[in-house]
């Protein structure tokens, strides 16, 4: 059942929108905002773990479930450093993540 679900989240659902390959520049700043917005302004190791990654899919509305979480984790540890050494995180858009 699992590798089902995993299939439809990741693929079927697309109706073969879904891109493959490496994140655009453009499709890394949205995964970056969308990041942003879900985990605010204080990033933490274990926000990984709470991310919505479906819904943050869903917005992308290219790239599955499992794309989104593989770039996002870089995009994450990024942010925590970033925090880690003060640095200012990016400033989302008013776009919405909606579970």
């Amino acid at each position: 059942p699992g590798a089902c679900k995993d299939k439809w989240r990741d693929d079927v659902q697309f109706g073969g929108s879904r891109k493959t390959g490496r994140t655009s520049s453009e499709e890394h700043e949205k995964l970056t905002e969308l990041i942003v917005k879900a985990v605010g302004d204080h990033p933490t190791t274990s926000s990984i773990e709470n991310m919505p990654w479906t819904a943050i899919s869903r917005e992308m509305g290219t790239r599955s479930y499992s794309q989104c979480l593989n770039a996002g984790r870089a995009i994450f540890k990024s942010l925590v450093r970033r925090q880690d050494t003060n640095d200012p995180v990016p400033v989302p858009s008013n776009e919405q993540v909606v579970d």
